[in-house]
């Protein structure tokens, strides 16, 4: 997700900063969550109405019908593309649940600050000194290179 999130700059070229903060209550939360409840009491409903769900295009053709809601079937074949496409040597972040800001600033775009308070005193691509209980962590996002696996072309 955060690497997602740090994408935005290549396909937006005229932002200069992000910000993205969030509470505790709400944390890595936000309008999926709501659609993903509606999605599974619409599927416990027809469950209970005698509705076989047995397979992933049943689940969506029974749920999208009468519905708002799109549902796409992502592909084995689609997942891979996507992992091929991970930048190399990346991971996941550290702490993620103590996060409550990550910012990103064109001046520095190769490093994203990671604050477990948010502040919004500072630039957002610099350091908050507001805060001297916890100290912000930094991480360095890896130029893109595609990685190359065996067996694969």
């Amino acid at each position: 997700m955060l690497t997602s999130k740090m994408q935005i700059p290549m396909y937006l070229k005229n932002i200069q900063e992000i910000s993205w903060n969030f509470t505790a209550s709400g944390h890595g939360k936000g309008p999926m969550h709501g659609v993903g409840g509606t999605v599974k009491r619409k599927t416990d409903s027809l469950v209970l109405h005698g509705h076989d769900i047995s397979s992933a295009e049943t689940f969506i053709n029974k749920v999208s019908t009468d519905s708002s809601i799109k549902i796409w079937e992502v592909t084995s074949e689609e997942i891979q593309k996507c992992k091929l496409d991970m930048p190399e040597g990346a991971s996941a972040v550290p702490q993620i649940m103590a996060l409550h800001q990550i910012t990103w600033s064109k001046e520095k775009p190769t490093v994203t600050l990671l604050r477990e308070i948010s502040c919004f005193s500072y630039p957002l691509g610099g350091r908050c000194s507001h805060f001297s209980l916890k100290i912000p962590i930094v991480t360095l996002l890896p130029e893109k290179k595609v990685m190359k696996r065996k067996g694969k072309k």
